[in-house]
């Protein structure tokens, strides 16, 4: 994994509040985590589903930290009744 401290260096070093930051191999989602501490957008990418719900329920967690929108993992939104017309799928949090 990427260690948290060089990750929150790296990412307050090339981005400013408000931007995006990508992480191509999201992994444990380190990235993301530290990125959400640090007021920025994300987006991972992750092939395993393990490390993706594992990497999600970890960004989730700073939402709970903060009492933002709290992460819905999609198989759980799937589960619910699908958007009547008009309606939207809620958002992920992330």
């Amino acid at each position: 994994g990427k260690p948290e401290p060089l990750m929150r260096q790296f990412v307050t070093l090339f981005s400013d509040e408000g931007d995006t930051v990508l992480d191509p191999f999201m992994g444990s989602g380190t990235t993301g985590f530290v990125a959400k501490i640090l007021n920025r957008h994300y987006i991972g990418i992750e092939n395993s589903k393990e490390w993706l719900d594992y990497a999600n329920d970890r960004i989730a967690s700073i939402s709970d930290m903060f009492g933002d929108e709290t992460y819905i993992p999609r198989s759980e939104r799937l589960k619910k009744e699908p958007p009547t017309e008009g309606e939207q799928e809620p958002n992920c949090g992330i």
